[in-house]
């Protein structure tokens, strides 16, 4: 994703320099608001490590459902 922000064309926002010196993009940081969501990858993960598989099974199921049929969780 880097290398496709860097070869962008230049759009002359940053004046004519922008033309000759292309940006460098340094940091890209994706993010979501979801507690539920994080709580339940984190409890699956403590699962997985504890090789608890049938505690695992039954969350794995339960967060598929909740992404499959939740439209409210989703947006």
């Amino acid at each position: 994703m880097e290398s496709r922000l860097t070869e962008f064309p230049a759009l002359g926002v940053d004046g004519p320099e922008g033309d000759i010196m292309p940006v460098k993009i340094a940091i890209i940081t994706f993010a979501f608001d979801n507690a539920e969501i994080i709580h339940n990858l984190r409890r699956r993960g403590k699962m997985i490590a504890k090789e608890q598989w049938r505690s695992y099974e039954k969350l794995h199921n339960k967060m598929q459902n909740r992404l499959t049929n939740s439209q409210e969780l989703l947006d």
